[in-house]
This record gives structure tokens, sequence and C-alpha cells, in this order.
């Protein structure tokens, strides 16, 4: 998955497990899970960027509409695996002060969208190609993810403390409002 924004950019492949389609959830492979795939990059953005998005407005742009309005409703009917990551993204978004929104974009539609699209893709040097042509001064490095991130995206499983040991994380490196 990509993730983007005007200063910095993070990258994570999936792990082997999930690509095989190993990973089981409510009984569908986590490999198939698209929406809940999808939201796992919203929770990037906001862990991996929590300095950026802390007491900020942040929008973040998914290409998938069941993610969105998965989002807009704040749970899934349907996903266990969703419910997980919505509560999480939220729990984070409250402990860092941050309203924090996703909203529907087509896909490749404008430079951001496509650089995310590339780094999903691994395609680092047109993620960079585009991000020099719109002279944007993106960090060289990405930016470091949580290990608790990490660990759960090699094995993804429905966690509602997720958000909370994430948070617990963040608030080691930064002032957060609460951890629980």
């Amino acid at each position: 998955m990509g993730i983007v924004s005007e200063t910095w950019w993070a990258y994570f492949p999936w792990s082997r497990d999930v690509n095989a389609g190993l990973n089981v959830i409510d009984g569908k492979k986590v490999s198939r899970k698209l929406s809940a795939l999808e939201l796992t990059g919203a929770l990037v953005c906001i862990t991996a960027g929590a300095s950026w998005c802390r007491r900020r407005a942040v929008r973040c742009w998914i290409d998938n509409q069941g993610s969105v309005t998965i989002w807009q409703k704040g749970y899934s009917t349907r996903c266990n695996l969703c419910n997980t990551i919505v509560k999480a993204i939220s729990t984070v978004a409250t402990g860092i002060d941050c309203r924090f929104t996703i909203e529907k974009i087509r896909r490749r539609t404008c430079p951001p969208a496509k650089m995310a699209d590339d780094l999903s893709k691994a395609n680092f040097r047109a993620f960079r190609q585009t991000a020099w042509e719109q002279k944007w001064a993106i960090d060289a490095e990405m930016a470091t993810l949580p290990k608790e991130l990490i660990k759960w995206m090699a094995d993804p499983k429905v966690d509602e403390d997720l958000g909370t040991k994430l948070l617990a994380e963040i608030g080691s490196k930064m002032e957060i409002i609460s951890c629980e």
C-alpha cells in the first residue's frame, strides 16, 4: 500500500501470508477483504503520519466506496476486521486531536492519487518523478510505521485494543490526549 502527502510518504508491502490468502477472518481470506485492506491505508496514514496529523484536520482519500461507507457509518455489519480498523483509526485520531475524515476518490485522477497508486505497486521511480513534477518537497526517506502496526499487518486479526496499543506507542514519542 502507498500513502502520500505533500511532505511525507509511506509504503508497506502486504505479508506473504496475506498475499497467499493464508489468513482467514470471518470465513474469508484477508486478501479478499478489499474494504479492510483499503482502510488499513488510512490507519497507516494516521499512525505513520501522527506527528503531521496531530491537531489538524486530515482528509484521507480512498478509491474504494465500501471503505468510505464503512468509515462514515463507523462500523461494518459484515466485516469484523473493518470494525477493528475503524475503531483503531478513531482511537488514534482522538488521542492526537486529529479531525480525520475519509473520502472517495477515483483511481489515479490527480497527482497524489497517482503517486499513492505507484507506491502501492512499489514503482518508486514513477512516484519520485510525479513528486518532482509537482515540485513537492517530499522527504527522501519514508515515514516510520509503528512497530505495533507492522506486527498487526503481518497477521491481521480482529483486535478491539489495536488503537490503544498504537496510541501507546505513538505516545512514547509525542504528547497525546489519552491512551484509553
